[in-house]
């Protein structure tokens, strides 16, 4: 609150606002301590006024606690007053604008991610597989195993990659509405070295069946 009452020190006199020629600014918010803010009102809550000021609509929005107001005055001609921080209409009260819906994690980034690193682990687990198929003599049951589990991973890698590379596409083309493109990336990296340490393991499993069957 301290930086937004200095901030009203700041702003431009009052003729000199109302003076733009734009219709779209010169709401006066008359505050109770009898100073008077030149601006364009954004949004009121149940707790605050959001405004922008007259002399920077693309800047920062700044906000006032509803109490310290006395009234507010539009362009259109409406007032609302403030009686112990309840509003009384007169006239036309402002239409707040719609609020810019938030971001959300894309969906396909998160499934990427979970996907990948599933893989990571699972690949120890084909190492085991692997592992104990040598130790046992070159067993065929667990090296069919191997490669089954094999198979099964480098399908969930394929379905990771391609997810990452949706989410990717669709945030890039929706960024008022997605986020997640660095998760994304993570997860498409991590797959794609997984993948490759996959391919590595089923050419040495080939390698393992000339050798012991």
């Amino acid at each position: 609150m301290a930086d937004n009452e200095k901030s009203f020190n700041k702003l431009p006199s009052k003729q000199a606002l109302l003076t733009l020629g734009s219709d779209t600014c010169g709401d006066i918010i008359t505050l109770r301590s009898g100073e008077e803010i030149i601006a364009k009102v954004k949004e009121i809550t149940s707790e605050l006024v959001k405004y922008k000021r007259c002399d920077h609509l693309n800047g920062p929005l700044y906000s006032v606690a509803k109490p310290t107001i006395l009234k507010i005055k539009y362009t259109n001609g409406s007032e609302d007053v403030f009686d112990d921080a309840k509003v009384v209409t007169h006239n036309e009260t402002v239409t707040p604008e719609k609020p810019i819906p938030d971001t959300t994690l894309h969906p396909a980034a998160i499934l990427s991610l979970i996907l990948s690193i599933l893989s990571f682990f699972l690949f120890f687990a084909f190492i085991i597989f692997l592992t104990i198929a040598f130790s046992w003599g070159g067993s065929m049951l667990l090296f069919l195993l191997s490669i089954a589990v094999l198979l099964l991973l480098i399908g969930i890698l394929v379905i990771s990659i391609n997810s990452a590379k949706k989410a990717i596409k669709q945030i890039k083309a929706q960024p008022e509405k997605y986020v997640g493109e660095n998760m994304a990336s993570t997860a498409k990296v991590i797959s794609w070295i997984i993948l490759i340490a996959y391919l590595v393991g089923v050419a040495l499993l080939l390698y393992a069946f000339t050798l012991y069957f």
